[in-house]
């Protein structure tokens, strides 16, 4: 009741809003990557068309994925996970307190005094209650393979918000029809598949050194954007999450 009684005009805004959106895409035939988070979904453009697709996971209520424009330069393999200092706070230091510090050798988290440094930190050393208070701050890095967070690759866009793509170890995520589980940066489900199409071969699995960076000839346009309808079969469908009826 609710749905309907908002009319017919938030519904128009909410297409012409898409529209606008859709107008921010490039016209040419140069290949690009597109995010849809409504959707959820990846598309990979070129020569004006659609070549592939998959499904990706995107950011979780409260934590949605932003819109951006960027190019995609570079991807690491064999990444570590640069845990971002909100899930420090809200996740790692909260699990030390309540486990003891063996949680870190578990999960293969490394201590630092910043990303770029190699020298590790004692982990008893740390006030975890300040950490966990927000009073003090501690990098965290999760060690590559077993169970890393970034899979095998990702792929940067280098962006003040820290958001990029990479890979998925829980491929269960992806099959589900809401996938906004993610902190914010975005989940591919076939990531190997995407670096053959960014890169020409096969880089995953090329490297076994941690973190290698491997350099993109030429960068490749990607634009996440948020597009809350669609249509099947000849009906618009209002995407689930974006707060309107199915019509």
């Amino acid at each position: 009741m609710a749905a309907l009684n908002r009319g017919a005009p938030a519904y128009e805004a909410r297409i012409l809003a898409d529209l606008d959106r859709l107008c921010g895409l490039p016209a040419d035939r140069r290949r690009h990557i597109v995010v849809d988070t409504a959707a959820a979904q990846l598309l990979l453009i070129a020569g004006g068309r659609q070549v592939d697709a998959m499904r990706v996971v995107v950011g979780k209520p409260g934590m949605a994925t932003p819109l951006v424009a960027g190019f995609i330069r570079y991807a690491i393999v064999n990444p570590y996970w640069n845990i971002p200092p909100n899930l420090v706070r809200r996740t790692v230091a909260p699990a030390v307190r309540r486990e003891g510090t063996g949680v870190l050798a578990r999960r293969r988290y490394v201590l630092c005094a910043d990303w770029r440094s190699t020298g590790r930190l004692d982990p008893a050393a740390v006030d975890w209650r300040a950490v966990a208070e927000g009073r003090a701050g501690v990098w965290v890095r999760q060690l590559p393979g077993g169970r890393n967070m970034m899979g095998a690759v990702k792929f940067m866009l280098p962006n003040y918000m820290g958001i990029y793509l990479h890979d998925t170890l829980d491929k269960s995520l992806i099959q589900r029809a809401d996938r906004r589980l993610s902190s914010g940066c975005v989940r591919a489900e076939d990531a190997a598949r995407l670096a053959r199409w960014l890169f020409g071969r096969e880089i995953v699995g090329s490297d076994p050194l941690p973190d290698k960076r491997i350099d993109l000839a030429e960068p490749v346009p990607v634009f996440i954007t948020r597009l809350t309808t669609g249509v099947e079969n000849g009906r618009v469908r209002f995407r689930p999450g974006s707060d309107a009826p199915q019509t």
